[in-house]
């Protein structure tokens, strides 16, 4: 797409760019944060974008990462993002792939996100929380979050709790004796309620691919959890939504209400389970498998074979919902949750018209909807001021 580069002028915009390293591919995009002051909005424009495969579906596993597969690929993304960057907005522009800031999203596999809610009573209720108080609730509450998930990975993996790293933390919804507020200072009360959604990871992967950007001169700035964009990043109607992203070995589940993000959780399931069924099944490649799969969602084959394919999908399209239903039903162990009808889905795996058709006409025995579901690809045009 071409913009006029006139129409930003006296604006401010920046020019960053944007790498998701997945399970399976790596995409890229330079994009243009501009803030429009009389308007006092902002837009993003995307100046450049590329997609690629790794060479092997399994560069990412609990005890090692193959850097070099993982370099070349984020190699080969950015220069072909950085072709159509110079197609659309000229050499002129000045700008060096190098200088550009880089913001870094990992797979779920990777960059674990929970939401965790922590009761804490005070001792004594009836007096106001000054400004100290409300920062030492947060210091106690996030100290007892990080020795939880710390011990959880620990028994999980066998690895030691330094070895966890956590990335952000962000308080989502405040009460006080059953009352939402804003922020502690201020208010009486002796029950506190905190949702703190928590993004963390192991360091040694952290490092790893730190050392992988360092070596390709990128000019990394921070890694960027989902949960912190994905609840407002597009339009629809209503606050309560299952947002399902169906990456390529991992799909990665958020359950939003009113809003605000109650539950994040992922499941080892996805389009290259696919991808491989049909390599396993044909006796192709996963190259060959991958553009088959791909030419079956765009519709691009005869009847008979798009028959056929259906046919190899429907096994590994049963395994999947039934995986889905599994973290659906974790979500609502400790509560009996109703879930949204409304389910918002993306990701490479989300184009193969099975998985819709699994989500609207499934069996959905044991779990609670608010009526039938309605599923809905999420596409570039439903994005925000993009």
């Amino acid at each position: 797409m071409k913009f006029n580069n006139a129409l930003l002028k006296q604006k401010k915009s920046e020019y960053f760019l944007g790498l998701d390293i997945g399970s399976e591919a790596i995409k890229s995009i330079i994009f243009q944060r501009v803030i429009l002051e009389k308007e006092k909005t902002e837009k993003i424009i995307i100046w450049g974008k590329s997609l690629e495969y790794f060479d092997k579906s399994d560069v990412f596993n609990i005890k090692d990462l193959e850097e070099n597969i993982v370099k070349n690929t984020i190699l080969e993304s950015i220069k072909g993002t950085y072709q159509s960057f110079i197609q659309n907005i000229g050499r002129k522009s000045g700008i060096k792939m190098n200088s550009l800031p880089t913001l870094v999203s990992l797979p779920p596999s990777i960059l674990k996100e929970r939401v965790i809610i922590q009761i804490f009573e005070r001792e004594n209720g009836s007096t106001i929380i000054s400004k100290k108080e409300e920062a030492d609730i947060y210091q106690k509450v996030l100290k007892k979050i990080k020795n939880e998930i710390e011990e959880y990975f620990s028994q999980k993996f066998g690895i030691l709790q330094e070895d966890v790293q956590f990335l952000s933390f962000t308080i989502s919804e405040i009460k006080i004796d059953g009352y939402n507020v804003l922020n502690l200072e201020g208010f009486k009360g002796k029950n506190v309620y905190l949702k703190i959604v928590v993004a963390f990871s192991l360091k040694e992967y952290l490092k790893n691919i730190e050392k992988i950007l360092k070596d390709l001169k990128i000019n990394f700035k921070k890694f960027i959890s989902k949960e912190q964009n994905i609840p407002n990043l597009f339009i629809y109607e209503g606050n309560d939504a299952i947002i399902l992203d169906v990456g390529g070995d991992v799909s990665q589940i958020f359950l939003v209400k009113k809003g605000k993000t109650e539950s994040v959780l992922e499941f080892e399931s996805g389009g290259l389970d696919f991808t491989k069924k049909l390599s396993k099944v044909l006796g192709l490649n996963l190259e060959d498998a991958r553009n088959l799969k791909h030419n079956y969602s765009d519709l691009a084959l005869s009847e008979d074979v798009r028959k056929k394919l259906n046919e190899i999908f429907t096994e590994e399209v049963r395994n999947w919902f039934s995986d889905f239903k599994k973290a659906l039903e974790i979500m609502s162990e400790k509560q009996k949750i109703l879930f949204p009808s409304r389910i918002f889905i993306f990701g490479g795996g989300s184009l193969l018209p099975e998985i819709q058709e699994v989500l609207e006409e499934g069996d959905w025995e044991g779990l609670a909807l608010v009526s039938k579901p309605e599923v809905k690809i999420i596409y570039p045009k439903d994005l925000k001021n993009i």
